[in-house]
């Protein structure tokens, strides 16, 4: 059932299939509201992190970035940046230094010689002890780069020759790309983005938005673990914008003048789901008022209990690990897999996928879905026309079913369609993955991803998407893109509707009529 209290805290989730146990958990913990949604959370930007050079694009890659937003230190943070400038300018050189070594045809050799010693105690080290190895050097490098507390500046600046606090700089932004968002433009992403969650009422006090990404060590398929609505990236950046938009109490005046009424005891908080660790971390709790503290405190100590139930009901999938433990030592578990570098399967990633459930959170709230599905909030009854529902089909739902193909083709032919077993592979120029000293570039997912070292892991199927909706709201949507016609007439994906008026259940078919489907 939908909950009718206010709720302790709502989080928002990625319709990440590693997201649905992780709900499942932590609403058993009391009072908590879970939503899913899109892990970019609507916002498509080109985000500059504050310690790199380089711009991500966060979004779909159905869609494309207006919107340039940086990462810059907070307001009288000039001590902790002279400190960080200063430890991170000799780490930087050394790295330039090593890399030019690295691919210089004689330096190469020299660098063996010289430094062969060297890094043979963290050969040693990473595979003999590797979580403590990983302990002692997170706390040296802690220790040399110097932390600056940070914020991502969203806002198009007044005057863009002398952008003040928390608006964008037009220093280094690409052409084309608009200078963050103007205050219009934030009210707008922020209505569409809670009504498309169906979030209009009954807010909590806290707010919590979690993006996703992963931890793991020596993994060049990292990307496959992260956010898929973010373009193969965490989706922590996507959290801190929408937060901080919700947040400007001009935007809640907006909202309020359109109906959208948000408390003014509500805070937005972003956060990122480490879905290898099971550990959720938080962002910008400088901002975070007094009077949520506690909140905080009691909301942290339910996600450590629901992150512990999480890892132990995944290291019951994850082959050659230990079972009969408590939550805590699976807690422990999965935590020294992310740092182990010669483990090839850290964590199972989106294997296992096989159907897309968008609708309200009262159909699943019960139910023990294994891991295995998408879930997006909707809410039919609020959305008549299909306005909001034609957006989830032709971007969420399109890249779900590629995921879902790629997981597909990946178990059906491993060497063909996969890119074969891991143990072979070697990274070439950084651009893809050979296997062993002469091949062509492999594509598609290793074996280890599908496969858990006796049968699939995977089960190959077609995604199965069930949404709550008429079936003449969804044939309308259908009608008017060629794409979601190619992929349900061509069978790539299986549809059901769920009819809110009456409850039965519709079965799409290929020349584009509908069958009810008796369930028992």
């Amino acid at each position: 059932p939908e909950l009718n209290t206010r709720p302790h805290a709502q989080l928002v989730f990625c319709i990440d299939v590693r997201s649905e146990s992780f709900r499942r958990h932590i609403e058993a913990q009391g009072s908590y509201e879970t939503l899913g949604f899109a892990g970019f959370f609507g916002i498509s930007i080109s985000h500059q992190p504050f310690d790199s050079i380089q711009r991500g694009l966060l979004c779909p890659v159905l869609l494309t970035p207006n919107h340039a937003v940086t990462e810059t230190p907070r307001s009288g943070e000039g001590a902790a940046l002279k400190k960080y400038s200063s430890g991170t300018r000799w780490s930087l050189l050394g790295d330039h230094l090593f890399h030019d070594m690295k691919h210089h045809p004689i330096g190469s050799m020299m660098a063996i010689d010289v430094l062969g010693l060297f890094f043979s105690l963290g050969l040693a080290g990473k595979t003999l002890f590797h979580k403590t190895f990983h302990v002692i050097t997170s706390t040296i490098q802690k220790g040399f780069t110097h932390r600056v507390s940070t914020q991502v500046s969203i806002s198009t600046p007044t005057d863009p020759q002398n952008p003040e606090i928390g608006e964008v700089n037009a220093e280094g932004i690409p052409d084309g790309l608009s200078l963050g968002f103007s205050l219009s433009e934030r009210a707008t992403f922020i209505e569409n983005g809670l009504r498309a969650m169906g979030l209009t009422k009954n807010f909590a006090r806290l707010m919590c938005l979690c993006g996703h990404g992963s931890e793991t060590d020596n993994n060049p398929y990292y990307g496959a673990l992260d956010c898929g609505a973010c373009g193969g990236k965490p989706g922590d950046a996507n959290a801190r914008v929408f937060a901080a938009m919700a947040n400007e109490p001009e935007v809640r005046n907006i909202l309020k003048g359109n109906g959208l009424l948000i408390p003014d005891d509500t805070w937005f908080l972003p956060g990122k789901h480490n879905t290898t660790t099971d550990r959720i971390k938080f962002y910008d709790l400088e901002e975070l008022p007094d009077s949520h503290k506690g909140d905080l405190q009691a909301l942290n100590k339910d996600l450590e209990e629901a992150g512990a139930k999480q890892a132990l009901e995944r290291c019951h999938r994850i082959p050659n690990t230990p079972t009969e433990i408590s939550p805590e030592q699976a807690f422990a578990h999965v935590e020294e897999r992310s740092c182990d570098w010669a483990n090839p399967r850290p964590e199972w990633g989106l294997a296992g996928n096989g159907a897309f459930l968008i609708g309200r959170r009262k159909l699943s709230r019960e139910l023990d879905l294994g891991g295995r599905s998408f879930l997006h909030s909707y809410d039919p009854v609020a959305d008549p026309e299909g306005a909001i529902l034609e957006k989830i089909m032709t971007a969420p739902l399109i890249v779900t079913q590629w995921i879902n193909a790629g997981y597909y083709f990946s178990a059906v032919d491993p060497h063909g369609y996969g890119s074969g077993s891991k143990v072979l592979h070697n990274v070439v120029g950084g651009v893809g993955m050979m296997l062993g000293t002469q091949s062509d570039l492999q594509m598609g997912f290793p074996l280890q991803t599908v496969n858990n070292g006796k049968t699939h892991y995977h089960e190959p199927m077609r995604l199965l998407a069930i949404i709550e909706q008429t079936p003449n709201v969804i044939s309308s949507i259908i009608q008017k893109h060629a794409i979601l016609q190619q992929l349900f007439h061509n069978e790539w994906l299986t549809l059901v509707a769920l009819d809110p008026n009456d409850f039965e259940f519709h079965r799409y078919n290929p020349d584009a009529t509908w069958e009810r489907v008796d369930v028992p």
